[in-house]
This record gives C-alpha cells, sequence and structure tokens, in this order.
C-alpha cells in the first residue's frame, strides 16, 4: 500500500507501507516503483497475526499525526478445507487523525500479478481496473 497524505497550509507526506526498499537500482531515468517513497520507518509500525485475522498499526507513519490500522480476515470456513483455502482476503482501513488540521489520505494498492515467474506476465495473468475496490476502502473508512 501506498499512502499520501496532505493537509492545508501544513505540509504533504507519502510512503510505501513496506520497511524494504526494492531490490531495483535507481537511475535517473527510472519511472517504476523504486520512484516510490520507501521511508518507512519499521520502529513505529505493529503487526499482529492470529490466524484467520491480521492487522497492521503504522503509528505517525507516513503522518506524524495519523495512525493508520489496516485489518484482513482470511475467510475461514469450518470443515471446509476447499473454499477455505482459496487466495483470498478483505481488507479494512481505519485512519485516525490527531492533529488539528484536517487531513486528505489516498490510499493506493498494487499486489503482484504472477505466479513467481520473473514477468507480471508470467501464469497467463492480466490486470485490469477495479472500479467497486475504491467503493469498499471509502465505506470502510467512513465507519
Amino acid at each position: 500500500m501506498l499512502v499520501f497524505v496532505s493537509h492545508p497550509n501544513v505540509g504533504k507526506f507519502s510512503s510505501v507501507s513496506c520497511t524494504e526498499s526494492p531490490k531495483v537500482p535507481k537511475d535517473d531515468t527510472a519511472s517504476g516503483i523504486e520512484t516510490w517513497d520507501w521511508n518507512l520507518n519499521g520502529e513505529k509500525c505493529a503487526y499482529h497475526a492470529l490466524f484467520p485475522r491480521a492487522w497492521t498499526t503504522y503509528e505517525g507513519e507516513p503522518d506524524p499525526e495519523l495512525t493508520i490500522v489496516s485489518r484482513q480476515i482470511s475467510p475461514f470456513i469450518p470443515h471446509n478445507y476447499k473454499e477455505s483455502s482459496f487466495p483470498v482476503s478483505v481488507f479494512t482501513y481505519t485512519l485516525s487523525n490527531k492533529g488539528r488540521t484536517s487531513a486528505d489520505v489516498t490510499l493506493v494498492f498494487t499486489w503482484a500479478n504472477s505466479v513467481g515467474g520473473n514477468s507480471g506476465f508470467s501464469g497467463h495473468h492480466f490486470n485490469s481496473k477495479m472500479v467497486h475496490l475504491n467503493v469498499l476502502i471509502k465505506l470502510a473508512t467512513d465507519l
């Protein structure tokens, strides 16, 4: 997840929610993920897992006045191994602004589109626009 935060007349912050940078050399002509802000301080984050649930708290990352909690659940059906093992997960986000100014927050998601090959095209997968994803995230953040 990539987080963009802006406060009117205060400043802008952004960061990828990962503590490791990609193993891609950075150069002046780069335009891919190596140009993103890979500046997350892992000491201010906490990951918890209790199957089938997991959650991560980003306390003051990337914005010192913002707390983001990412919750995920993998659907689990008792006594049903087949459907319970589908590679599916539901994510919800809670954002808390402790600052005195309003904040505009944008969450950007990306997942590898591959099956372990050298390219995103291996496994004959393809990317398509997901309009409903934005609606679900908006509803989850309004709760």
